[in-house]
């Protein structure tokens, strides 16, 4: 992590010093391009504060009050933001200097995306610089989900050594799963379900999927329960017992649940 840290402070670093010698002039007047720093790689969906500077080289006071707004340059919200108020207290004087920074927000489709800001007025572009035009990559984002198995209980369990059981032919029984979130995201339990194992889905057990009891988040670690009933399969054999938590808009995560040997006779 502090090498990948450490590479983008370095990418970043350099963007913005490139952005510093290398302006965009619409043409001289009110507004010249100081600097910027801004990722050159983002991640879909994710937030990103970013800083840019415009020195004020006009003759009038860049102020909210008399319509001054840093902007984006085509008008749109990639960014889910195209303009900026000026905050500066009693505003920007002729010969200062504004610092922006502000918080934008990453598409939500991979790709290259143009990041390019103007000073305007009544949202008509001032006379004067741009900042420069970058293309920014936008890569999908690194799913942050994890789970921690916890522990689980069916009828005669026995954990000494790998785990098995003993059951009836047709038995129903009670089974009784834990899951702890040890991620960084929050889990919402109408999207979340435990998914038989071995192999995925299979209906060893007459279910292969289990909803959570109740429609409600877990935060990052907080505990998910699942109680249900399986019923023992109609011919007698050696049958693998597992689930493995599966979230219906990133798939299955996590490790799966301590695989049980259940001998049914």
């Amino acid at each position: 992590m502090k090498n990948v840290a450490t590479k983008m402070l370095h990418v970043t670093v350099l963007s913005a010093l490139f952005s510093f010698l290398s302006p965009v002039c619409a043409a001289p007047g009110e507004a010249k391009f100081i600097a910027q720093f801004v990722p050159a790689h983002m991640e879909t969906g994710a937030q990103y504060e970013v800083m840019l500077q415009f020195k004020n080289t006009g003759n009038a006071t860049w102020s909210q009050g008399n319509g001054y707004q840093l902007h984006t340059t085509n008008n749109d919200e990639t960014w889910q933001v195209n303009a900026v108020p000026l905050t500066d207290t009693g505003g920007i004087a002729p010969g200062n200097v504004t610092t922006l920074k502000f918080t934008i927000t990453a598409p939500a489709t991979p790709g290259s995306y143009p990041f390019q800001w103007q000073i305007r007025r009544h949202n008509k572009p001032v006379a004067g610089d741009l900042s420069p035009a970058l293309q920014i990559n936008v890569v999908p984002a690194q799913d942050k989900r994890q789970a921690e198995f916890v522990m689980q209980t069916l009828p005669g369990l026995i954990t000494e050594g790998p785990a098995f059981s003993i059951m009836k032919i047709g038995q129903v029984f009670p089974v009784k799963i834990v899951y702890k979130n040890t991620g960084t995201v929050t889990w919402q339990a109408s999207n979340l379900n435990l998914v038989s194992q071995m192999p995925e889905k299979n209906l060893t057990w007459m279910l292969d999927s289990v909803a959570a009891a109740s429609d409600r988040s877990i935060a990052p670690g907080e505990f998910v329960t699942y109680e249900f009933t399986a019923n023992a399969p109609t011919s007698p054999g050696i049958y693998d017992f597992q689930w493995r938590l599966y979230d219906k808009t990133v798939g299955g995560f996590g490790a799966p649940t301590e695989p049980v040997k259940i001998t049914v006779k």
